[in-house]
């Protein structure tokens, strides 16, 4: 019989913040941790793009 709960993570680079983490294997659990950290660092990349531009944005306007 198929158990929704054990398939919730299966490889999917679909992350559900506050999930049921008890039905996760270790290996899965280790591979959602990997996809957090790329996602964060994505993040922090954009951000400093972001931080950037308003700098740039604000020194043109300064002038």
């Amino acid at each position: 019989m198929f158990d929704e709960n054990e398939a919730q993570f299966t490889s999917s680079k679909d992350i559900t913040l506050g999930c049921d983490l008890s039905t996760f294997s270790l290996d899965d659990l280790d591979e959602r941790i990997g996809l957090l950290v790329e996602e964060i660092e994505r993040m922090k990349a954009e951000k400093i793009k972001k931080a950037s531009s308003l700098d740039a944005a604000q020194s043109f306007f300064k002038s």
